[in-house]
Protein backbone atom coordinates (compact mmCIF):
# COMPACT_ATOMS: atom_id res chain seq x y z
CA UNK A 1 0.00 0.00 0.00
CA UNK A 2 2.52 2.35 0.86
CA UNK A 3 4.21 1.91 -2.37
CA UNK A 4 1.10 2.65 -4.33
CA UNK A 5 1.32 5.91 -2.33
CA UNK A 6 4.79 6.87 -3.18
CA UNK A 7 4.00 5.97 -6.86
CA UNK A 8 1.08 7.86 -6.60
CA UNK A 9 3.01 10.95 -5.17
CA UNK A 10 5.86 10.43 -7.74
CA UNK A 11 3.34 10.97 -10.78
CA UNK A 12 1.83 14.02 -9.13
CA UNK A 13 5.06 15.93 -8.64
CA UNK A 14 5.54 14.99 -12.44
CA UNK A 15 2.48 15.73 -13.73
CA UNK A 16 2.73 19.12 -12.34
CA UNK A 17 5.67 19.85 -13.46
CA UNK A 18 4.78 19.14 -16.97
CA UNK A 19 2.10 21.21 -16.81
CA UNK A 20 4.42 24.23 -15.73
CA UNK A 21 6.50 23.69 -19.23
CA UNK A 22 3.47 23.10 -20.96
CA UNK A 23 2.37 27.08 -19.40
CA UNK A 24 5.86 27.93 -20.56
CA UNK A 25 5.80 26.79 -24.28
CA UNK A 26 2.20 28.28 -24.47
CA UNK A 27 3.19 31.58 -24.17
CA UNK A 28 5.98 31.10 -26.70
CA UNK A 29 5.21 32.78 -30.46
CA UNK A 30 6.41 29.88 -32.32
CA UNK A 31 4.66 27.27 -30.15
CA UNK A 32 1.29 29.54 -30.68
CA UNK A 33 1.47 29.30 -34.07
CA UNK A 34 2.19 25.75 -34.08
CA UNK A 35 -0.90 25.08 -32.16
CA UNK A 36 -3.55 27.52 -33.91
CA UNK A 37 -1.78 25.69 -37.29
CA UNK A 38 -2.78 22.62 -35.67
CA UNK A 39 -6.43 23.86 -35.13
CA UNK A 40 -7.15 24.71 -38.43
CA UNK A 41 -5.62 22.17 -39.93
CA UNK A 42 -8.30 19.96 -38.13
CA UNK A 43 -10.89 22.32 -39.14
CA UNK A 44 -10.24 22.09 -42.33
CA UNK A 45 -9.99 18.30 -42.64
CA UNK A 46 -13.55 18.59 -40.59
CA UNK A 47 -14.92 20.73 -43.72
CA UNK A 48 -12.98 18.68 -46.75
CA UNK A 49 -14.70 15.15 -44.39
CA UNK A 50 -18.30 17.15 -44.44
CA UNK A 51 -17.94 18.00 -48.83
CA UNK A 52 -16.45 14.51 -49.30
CA UNK A 53 -19.48 12.51 -47.40
CA UNK A 54 -21.94 14.98 -49.76
CA UNK A 55 -20.37 14.74 -52.50
CA UNK A 56 -20.50 10.70 -52.19
CA UNK A 57 -24.20 11.16 -51.16
CA UNK A 58 -24.66 12.90 -54.55
CA UNK A 59 -23.02 10.47 -56.95
CA UNK A 60 -24.81 7.37 -54.72
CA UNK A 61 -28.14 9.64 -55.46
CA UNK A 62 -27.99 10.71 -58.90
CA UNK A 63 -26.33 6.67 -59.83
CA UNK A 64 -28.79 4.76 -62.06
CA UNK A 65 -27.43 1.48 -60.29
CA UNK A 66 -25.97 -1.75 -62.22
CA UNK A 67 -26.61 -4.32 -59.36
CA UNK A 68 -24.85 -7.51 -58.72
CA UNK A 69 -24.98 -10.05 -55.62
CA UNK A 70 -21.72 -9.12 -53.53
CA UNK A 71 -22.08 -12.00 -51.16
CA UNK A 72 -25.02 -14.92 -50.40
CA UNK A 73 -24.49 -15.50 -46.70
CA UNK A 74 -27.19 -18.24 -44.76
CA UNK A 75 -27.72 -17.59 -40.79
CA UNK A 76 -28.18 -21.27 -39.22
CA UNK A 77 -29.56 -19.14 -36.10
CA UNK A 78 -32.16 -17.62 -37.90
CA UNK A 79 -32.35 -19.93 -40.47
CA UNK A 80 -32.36 -17.14 -43.63
CA UNK A 81 -30.33 -16.16 -46.62
CA UNK A 82 -29.34 -12.69 -46.66
CA UNK A 83 -28.07 -11.49 -49.79
CA UNK A 84 -25.90 -8.30 -50.13
CA UNK A 85 -25.53 -6.56 -53.40
CA UNK A 86 -23.32 -3.58 -55.07
CA UNK A 87 -23.52 -1.07 -57.48
CA UNK A 88 -20.51 -1.84 -59.96
CA UNK A 89 -21.11 1.64 -60.57
CA UNK A 90 -20.47 3.87 -57.81
CA UNK A 91 -19.92 1.32 -55.60
CA UNK A 92 -22.52 1.64 -53.13
CA UNK A 93 -21.83 -1.98 -51.14
CA UNK A 94 -24.44 -3.33 -48.95
CA UNK A 95 -22.48 -5.59 -47.50
CA UNK A 96 -21.41 -2.62 -44.87
CA UNK A 97 -25.01 -3.16 -43.02
CA UNK A 98 -23.70 -6.86 -41.98
CA UNK A 99 -24.90 -7.59 -38.48
CA UNK A 100 -20.68 -7.86 -38.01
CA UNK A 101 -20.44 -4.18 -38.99
CA UNK A 102 -22.79 -3.18 -36.55
CA UNK A 103 -19.48 -1.91 -34.74
CA UNK A 104 -18.85 1.27 -36.52
CA UNK A 105 -15.13 1.95 -35.72
CA UNK A 106 -14.08 -1.15 -37.69
CA UNK A 107 -15.57 0.56 -41.11
CA UNK A 108 -13.51 2.50 -43.13
CA UNK A 109 -14.88 6.54 -43.39
CA UNK A 110 -15.95 5.64 -46.87
CA UNK A 111 -17.82 2.54 -45.73
CA UNK A 112 -19.32 4.49 -42.67
CA UNK A 113 -20.80 7.09 -45.57
CA UNK A 114 -22.26 3.93 -47.23
CA UNK A 115 -23.40 2.78 -43.93
CA UNK A 116 -25.06 6.45 -43.08
CA UNK A 117 -26.15 6.36 -46.61
CA UNK A 118 -28.03 3.08 -47.16
CA UNK A 119 -29.92 3.51 -43.52
CA UNK A 120 -31.18 6.86 -44.36
CA UNK A 121 -31.50 7.37 -48.25
CA UNK A 122 -33.48 5.50 -50.57
CA UNK A 123 -31.44 3.75 -52.97
CA UNK A 124 -32.55 0.59 -54.61
CA UNK A 125 -33.25 2.33 -58.01
CA UNK A 126 -31.51 1.03 -61.04
CA UNK A 127 -30.89 -2.48 -62.77
CA UNK A 128 -30.93 -5.74 -60.49
CA UNK A 129 -29.31 -8.43 -62.05
CA UNK A 130 -29.07 -12.01 -60.59
CA UNK A 131 -25.36 -11.94 -61.20
CA UNK A 132 -22.75 -13.63 -58.19
CA UNK A 133 -19.44 -11.40 -58.45
CA UNK A 134 -16.46 -9.53 -56.31
CA UNK A 135 -17.82 -6.17 -56.20
CA UNK A 136 -14.07 -5.50 -56.59
CA UNK A 137 -14.43 -7.65 -60.08
CA UNK A 138 -17.28 -5.94 -61.28
CA UNK A 139 -16.55 -2.49 -60.82
CA UNK A 140 -12.94 -2.86 -62.67
CA UNK A 141 -14.89 -5.23 -65.58
CA UNK A 142 -17.10 -2.02 -65.76
CA UNK A 143 -15.01 0.34 -65.50
CA UNK A 144 -13.08 -0.77 -68.89
CA UNK A 145 -15.99 -0.74 -70.79
CA UNK A 146 -16.42 2.50 -69.60
CA UNK A 147 -13.34 3.52 -71.24
CA UNK A 148 -13.87 1.45 -74.23
CA UNK A 149 -17.17 2.88 -74.42
CA UNK A 150 -17.75 6.60 -72.70
CA UNK A 151 -21.47 6.63 -74.10
CA UNK A 152 -22.79 3.40 -74.00
CA UNK A 153 -26.15 2.98 -72.11
CA UNK A 154 -26.59 0.99 -69.03
CA UNK A 155 -28.75 -1.81 -70.51
CA UNK A 156 -26.06 -2.26 -72.86
CA UNK A 157 -23.32 -1.90 -70.11
CA UNK A 158 -25.13 -4.81 -68.27
CA UNK A 159 -24.94 -6.91 -71.10
CA UNK A 160 -21.45 -6.47 -72.22
CA UNK A 161 -20.55 -6.70 -68.38
CA UNK A 162 -22.11 -10.58 -68.21
CA UNK A 163 -20.51 -11.37 -71.55
CA UNK A 164 -16.97 -10.06 -70.07
CA UNK A 165 -17.46 -12.27 -66.71
CA UNK A 166 -18.79 -15.24 -68.84
CA UNK A 167 -15.61 -15.13 -70.87
CA UNK A 168 -13.48 -14.64 -67.51
CA UNK A 169 -14.89 -17.49 -65.69
CA UNK A 170 -15.39 -19.76 -68.67
CA UNK A 171 -12.21 -19.43 -70.71
CA UNK A 172 -9.43 -21.48 -67.86
CA UNK A 173 -6.23 -19.77 -67.77
CA UNK A 174 -2.89 -20.46 -66.22
CA UNK A 175 -1.69 -18.23 -63.13
CA UNK A 176 0.63 -16.28 -65.26
CA UNK A 177 -2.42 -15.12 -67.78
CA UNK A 178 -4.44 -14.70 -64.47
CA UNK A 179 -2.12 -12.28 -62.59
CA UNK A 180 -1.41 -10.40 -66.37
CA UNK A 181 -5.50 -10.02 -66.19
CA UNK A 182 -5.67 -9.02 -63.00
CA UNK A 183 -2.79 -5.76 -63.90
CA UNK A 184 -5.26 -4.98 -67.09
CA UNK A 185 -8.12 -4.53 -65.05
CA UNK A 186 -6.14 -2.46 -62.82
CA UNK A 187 -6.45 -5.16 -59.75
CA UNK A 188 -4.03 -6.41 -57.49
CA UNK A 189 -1.33 -8.79 -59.09
CA UNK A 190 -2.41 -11.74 -56.66
CA UNK A 191 -6.31 -11.26 -57.01
CA UNK A 192 -7.82 -14.28 -57.17
CA UNK A 193 -11.47 -14.04 -56.86
CA UNK A 194 -12.78 -14.76 -60.75
CA UNK A 195 -15.57 -16.93 -59.71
Amino acid sequence: MESLKEQYEQILIEKSEIIKKIGTLANNDVVKEYLYLCSKRDELTEQQEKIYRDLKYNEYSLCNHIWITTENKYDYSEGRTYQYRGCIKCGLDTRVCQRSHRDLKYLTFDQQIMYYFIRTKSWENGIHTNILCNLELAKAIYSKIKINHPNIDDETARKYFENALYYIRNIKVNDERKESRAKRLSLSSDFNRWS
